[in-house]
């Protein structure tokens, strides 16, 4: 993994990470939590997350 990819990664798991926490807190729910992710996928592209995640 080249580090412009870690950086993508990296960018990608702190923003989902974030929105993890305000899913739990119930200030979104699990389809804005899919949009979100949907989005973040798109920004990012990160190398693992959307393997995993899709």
């Amino acid at each position: 993994m080249t580090q412009e990819q870690f950086k993508r990664e990296l960018d990608y798991q702190i923003s989902m990470n974030i929105a993890n926490r305000i899913k739990k807190e119930g200030i979104i729910n699990g389809k804005d939590y899919k949009v979100i992710n949907e989005f973040f996928i798109k920004k990012y592209k990160p190398p693992i997350g959307q393997i995993i995640i899709c």
